[in-house]
């Protein structure tokens, strides 16, 4: 019962001193299970303590190393993590390469074992054939009754392709074509021929007007005449320079004629036309 009081006045706030001095001064003694407890509170209550200022400087220093120890620890602890994370990467990437390249491997032999049936596939259609020759062959009456004059290292196939022409020259009454012989002048006028075909020119039968219709050169200085050609052909043919003169009047509105003086012109080139007939009338030897 005791205890039980005790503990009431302990939760009401009660000290625990002032209960005992009030039972000390009413004469009450505690009881077992009071003093073991007192005992305990008195162990669980903080005890202050003197540290002096070396002790808290060894105490500061042992926390900082064991505070940079544990830094330590987990850096690396992280950096091991990291490293086993990226070699297993490695280990998953070669394991990957390993099947690529096993699969490669298999896929090459696959296609080597299908090259080497379809060979043996040729190979066997080939010597299926050839017996088949060889039978047809075996069975030439011709080449049973020794018609043909062939040497016996001749290929059976050579010995049929001799027997159709035989049969051809004898029924069809065929003739062999001897060779003509080409003198070296002859041979080399066909190899170097310098003449001119009309069906060399690349150019015949195209519709593009850039080359059906020829420009002529057109001059925009002097007369308009080129030198060494007939001036009176050119005059006749050529009015590119009058019609260019008639634009520019036609759009400026301004006096042309001193740019063209047909009169003094004319003259002067029918005057040089007269000599020249005149000088042509004799010949040369005369």
């Amino acid at each position: 019962m005791g205890g039980e009081d005790s503990s009431k006045r302990r939760s009401d706030g009660e000290d625990p001193g002032d209960g005992e001095s009030k039972r000390q001064k009413s004469g009450e003694v505690m009881s077992l299970e009071q003093m073991l407890a007192k005992r305990k509170d008195e162990k669980k209550a903080p005890k202050l303590k003197f540290v002096s200022k070396n002790d808290r400087e060894r105490n500061a220093e042992k926390d900082d190393k064991k505070k940079k120890e544990e830094a330590k620890k987990k850096s690396e602890e992280s950096s091991k993590r990291r490293k086993d994370f990226l070699l297993q990467e490695e280990i998953e990437r070669e394991r990957e390469r390993q099947r690529e390249r096993d699969e490669r491997e298999r896929e090459r032999k696959r296609r080597d074992e299908e090259r080497v049936k379809e060979r043996e596939e040729r190979e066997k259609l080939r010597l299926q054939q050839r017996e088949e020759k060889d039978n047809l062959m075996a069975t030439s009456s011709l080449a049973e009754m020794n018609l043909l004059k062939l040497p016996d290292s001749e290929r059976r196939e050579r010995q049929a392709e001799k027997e159709l022409e035989v049969i051809k020259r004898h029924y069809l009454g065929m003739k062999e074509q001897k060779k003509k012989m080409q003198k070296p002048s002859e041979k080399f006028r066909n190899i170097f021929n310098f003449e001119w075909n009309a069906d060399d020119d690349t150019m015949r039968g195209d519709n593009n007007p850039l080359y059906t219709k020829r420009l002529e050169p057109q001059l925009l200085f002097g007369r308009g005449y080129r030198a060494g050609i007939d001036v009176r052909e050119q005059r006749k043919n050529n009015s590119f320079y009058e019609e260019l003169i008639a634009k520019r009047a036609e759009y400026t509105g301004e006096d042309v004629s001193t740019f063209v003086q047909p009169s003094k012109e004319n003259l002067s080139f029918k005057n040089r036309d007269i000599e020249f007939t005149d000088e042509n009338k004799t010949h040369w030897t005369e």
